[in-house]
């Protein structure tokens, strides 16, 4: 009896379980997706513009039987548009699933916002429709790119004084300095990925080389009216044209400095004297460093290092770290922004036996160094 008991349970509960996968079961996807359309925000009506769809079907790209754009041209009349995937006129690949089609003012015709959208289908008659999108048409081609040939800037400012200190930015066009449209500086602490000051550059003769329309744009900068911190900096300019065009960004770093500025001190060192080359374990160095206008004013902490036979190793210079992180192991720094910088090596059997020299040495944000601090370390068998 008790056999047959546990028998109808096991038979129940696989039962059980079956009905279970049934309802989880889910049919297999037979639409194709629109996964993306790559579309400019603008088109100019005297060039040709390429529009992309990235489209994926669960059957495979071969499966897609036609994708088509509908246009409506800013006159408001719709185009009915093939796009193609044959590795020709502006497709790079063939039967990649990504379509493409070219517009020119045959499509257009008019300037003014135009709105279209992409269908796909398969080879069973199931289609799919992507969101709409809307180009903005202007007359004539979007032309050439300004460039920025030079940037001139101080490579360093003090902030505990008040003048004036001039930026400028030679720009170039080839349709013409007038189609310049504006030259932004941007200014960035390098511990910041967004400016804290925007300026922008005129080329009126004022504020520049004093020659107005040469191409030589330019402002003049407060040193203690713009929120400059004890820090280093980077300017990047772009220039832009009437028809959006930008230019790359061209950069130039500088660091702000003060009248009472005293080079940073390294207090000690720790460094053993004397390791195995066979033991293979991390060695943690530390110096520790004092900087009488402050810990944040110390720009960074290296240290070279120098084999037996007087060569730098190739790895020169080593950064030492002040920021409270240990590695999985527990070797690190042990508190972030003390004063006490640390690096972690490793001496292995590739080493060579003998005297290694270790030579340390800071530095702050306004160029000053500490004296170098040596140690030497013997590595024995």
């Amino acid at each position: 009896m008790k056999n047959i008991i546990v028998s109808l349970i096991a038979i129940s509960i696989l039962g059980l379980s079956s009905c279970t996968e049934d309802k989880i079961s889910q049919p297999d996807l037979t639409v194709p997706e629109i996964v993306e359309v790559l579309a400019p925000a603008v088109a100019f009506i005297a060039e040709t513009t390429v529009f992309q769809a990235v489209i994926d079907d669960p059957q495979g790209a071969g499966d897609i039987s036609s994708a088509v754009m509908t246009l409506h041209n800013p006159a408001s009349v719709t185009h009915i548009l093939d796009m193609r995937d044959d590795g020709l006129d502006g497709d790079i690949i063939a039967d990649d699933g990504q379509f493409v089609v070219a517009l020119t003012a045959e499509e257009w015709q008019f300037i003014g916002m135009a709105t279209f959208f992409v269908t796909a289908t398969d080879a069973d008659g199931n289609s799919t429709q992507s969101d709409t999108v809307t180009v903005e048409v202007l007359p004539g081609s979007r032309g050439s790119t300004p460039q920025i040939s030079a940037l001139t800037f101080a490579d360093s400012i003090r902030i505990d004084s008040s003048y004036s200190v001039q930026l400028l930015a030679a720009v170039q066009d080839e349709d013409g300095l007038a189609n310049i449209d504006s030259v932004i500086a941007g200014f960035y602490k390098t511990t910041s990925a967004a400016p804290f000051l925007r300026i922008a550059l005129v080329d009126d003769g004022n504020s520049d080389d004093g020659i107005a329309d040469n191409g030589i744009y330019g402002a003049v900068i407060s040193s203690s009216e713009n929120g400059f911190v004890r820090t280093s900096y980077i300017i990047r300019v772009i220039a832009t044209d009437k028809k959006g065009n930008k230019s790359k960004a061209a950069s130039k770093s500088f660091i702000t400095t003060q009248l009472d500025e005293i080079a940073p001190e390294i207090l000690s060192i720790s460094v053993p004297d004397t390791i195995s080359r066979t033991t293979g374990e991390p060695i943690t160095l530390s110096a520790r460093v004092a900087d009488r206008n402050g810990l944040g004013d110390i720009r960074q902490v290296i240290f070279n290092t120098f084999r037996p036979d007087g060569t730098p190793s190739s790895g020169n210079p080593f950064a030492l770290r002040d920021d409270g992180i240990k590695d999985n192991s527990g070797f690190g720094d042990a508190t972030a922004g003390d004063g006490e910088y640390t690096a972690v090596i490793t001496i292995g059997a590739t080493n060579a036996t003998g005297n290694y020299r270790f030579e340390f040495q800071a530095e702050d944000k306004s160029g000053l160094k500490s004296e170098k601090i040596n140690h030497i370390l013997t590595v024995i068998e």
